[in-house]
């Protein structure tokens, strides 16, 4: 064999091909829906593909066998190989008059298995599991194509043999591999940890002795340890999670991510098989150099390190990305345009994306909201030139993010399960330690509301009159009931003058908690490193405030200081 033999195979290139289980694999396992599955898939793509270029290929996932001692011993791909063994065996006919023969198939340890496959018998079918299994998928094949007209077998059989020069076909991904690996692989594919990722094939493409013909063994083992070396490092690059969530949205996870930046580089979509990319590199090396392919793959990744390196690129890549667009819609324009050229493109898709909105009519539930509050964030720490801060986009990706109040919703009285939560909040800030905020202690309202607080904790129940003869006095001693005379015909509060971003675990705590219990939370947060995002702490730190006479309380006229700063960081896009 030779060393690191990797390619697309034709299934009718297995035809004759000795096939040998070793002791360390199980028997097969397919059951009926895996076998329909597969006549399913292999049909549709006859149907899709009829008027297609010769050139296209269904691509089963790999069989990864050993050449030894004039067999190949099967690593991986025994469920495959032996369920269109089975096909083949019911397509016997139509097999014969084509003048081809099957492959075989034998077993270390189950040498019946081998006469079974041969001579199917429903009398036996239940002498043991393998044999129930084989059944049941032979009886799944011959109930398929009897549901078929008598067409189909010739055009199923002619899609899944033909040659690459009758073209449309079915093939494997045909990886043979040393000896010394098998139990290993064997083990890990069975661990759950399955080596044979796109990424990992697509290395063994690259990594291949047969990329660089003519050459001394001592050059061609430099040039693959260069690309090893390579290719650890975007590896690395791309496990830092501040990088990954960069460029990532977070919703298809990569043990090995490298294999985001191969899927980019081939435009997969959630459209394409699993081994689309493997097969769309394995036509690049059809036709081109080692060398240009692997360098489309580092400039490709150089780019994005660019962006991620270059904050204002940082601060718009990221936001698209976190708002719905793919890498792969930006990338061509950052390929022919200027890097300043290239930032306008990126502002006009972000306005584009945010429709222009009017600030002022914005309010809780818009489809923009979060959209919006995110890029005044971003906005915010762009314009401060004289600022290195960066968006934790790792952060804001990795955890859930909620719309909040920063003024409590006055009419959005708690439950009564939830009323307990919410009378902990207000004792702990009146009676906890309190680092941030003081209050008038000699205050006989204080202390009437406070008491009320604790002989309500104290008791097993409470009733709702009761929650509400504490609760809505002390909604008015924080000033929040000014929503209730503000005269508009819906509450300011719900307006985004009263809205903030913040993590829906520190948000779902608050039960409609009033402004100082919030800000006590959020600056303890800021405190102990948590990230809060720039804006959120400004407004509880009330840096938005013209009037800074009381930082207890949030009123209009600080919705209004909010609102418009908002205006000015946002001018651009309204």
């Amino acid at each position: 064999m030779s060393e690191n033999n990797l390619k697309l195979m034709p299934v009718n290139d297995l035809l004759g091909k000795p096939f040998y289980v070793p002791d360390y694999q199980r028997g097969y396992r397919w059951t009926r829906i895996e076998v329909k599955a597969l006549l399913d898939d292999i049909w549709a793509f006859y149907l899709d593909n009829q008027e297609s270029p010769k050139d296209v290929y269904y691509c089963l996932q790999p069989v990864v066998v050993i050449e030894e001692d004039a067999k190949f011993t099967l690593v991986d791909g025994q469920q495959r190989l032996t369920t269109i063994y089975l096909i083949l065996t019911y397509l016997n006919d139509v097999l014969t008059l084509l003048g081809k023969k099957k492959y075989t198939m034998s077993y270390a340890t189950r040498p019946g298995s081998e006469d079974y496959l041969q001579n199917i018998r429903e009398t036996e079918k239940l002498k043991n599991i393998d044999y129930f299994h084989i059944w049941e998928a032979y009886q799944e094949i011959g109930q398929w194509f009897d549901d078929k007209d008598g067409g189909v077998k010739i055009a199923f059989i002619n899609t899944l043999l033909n040659t690459d020069q009758l073209g449309r076909n079915v093939k494997v991904i045909w990886y043979e591999i040393d000896p010394k690996d098998a139990v290993a692989i064997f083990t890990r594919i069975n661990m759950g940890k399955i080596p044979l990722t796109n990424a990992e094939l697509i290395k063994a493409l690259f990594l291949r002795k047969d990329n660089f013909p003519g050459e001394e063994r001592e050059q061609v083992y430099l040039k693959q340890l260069e690309i090893a070396s390579e290719w650890d490092r975007i590896e690395n690059t791309l496990q830092k999670e501040p990088f990954w969530y960069f460029i990532h949205d977070n919703a298809t996870k990569y043990d090995t991510r490298i294999e985001f930046l191969f899927d980019l580089l081939k435009g997969k979509t959630s459209k394409h098989s699993d081994s689309y990319t493997f097969a769309a590199f394995s036509k690049d090396f059809e036709t081109q150099k080692i060398s240009a392919i692997w360098l489309t793959v580092k400039k490709y990744f150089m780019a994005l390190e660019e962006w991620f390196t270059e904050r204002t690129l940082f601060h718009y890549v990221g936001y698209l990305i976190a708002t719905g667009s793919k890498v792969a819609d930006i990338f061509p324009s950052s390929a022919t345009l200027s890097k300043e050229d290239f930032k306008d493109f990126l502002k006009g898709l972000i306005k584009k994306r945010l429709g222009e909105p009017e600030l002022e009519t914005v309010e809780y539930g818009h489809p923009q909201i979060k959209n919006i509050l995110l890029l005044y964030n971003i906005e915010t720490m762009l314009q401060n030139e004289g600022s290195n801060a960066r968006f934790q986009f790792d952060q804001y990706k990795k955890y859930s993010w909620d719309i909040e109040h920063i003024s409590s919703v006055m009419s959005d009285i708690p439950s009564l399960s939830k009323s307990r939560k919410w009378l902990e909040h207000i004792h702990d800030y009146f009676v906890g330690p309190t680092v941030f905020d003081h209050y008038d202690k000699s205050s006989p309202e204080v202390n009437d509301m406070v008491n009320g607080v604790i002989r309500l904790l104290q008791k097993e129940t409470y009733t709702d009159r009761e929650f509400a003869n504490i609760y809505y006095p002390l909604v008015s001693y924080f000033k929040e009931d000014y929503q209730v005379a503000s005269g508009k015909e819906k509450s300011p509060t719900h307006y985004l003058s009263n809205l903030t971003l913040l993590d829906s675990n520190t948000n779902r705590s608050y039960q409609n908690a009033v402004f100082p219990v919030k800000r006590k939370r959020i600056l303890k947060n800021d405190v102990d490193g948590l990230f809060v995002p720039l804006c959120t702490r400004n407004i509880f730190l009330k840096y938005y405030s013209n009037q800074l006479n009381d930082v207890l309380f949030w009123q209009q006229r600080d919705a209004d200081d909010y609102l418009a700063n908002m205006q000015t960081v946002l001018s651009y896009y309204l």
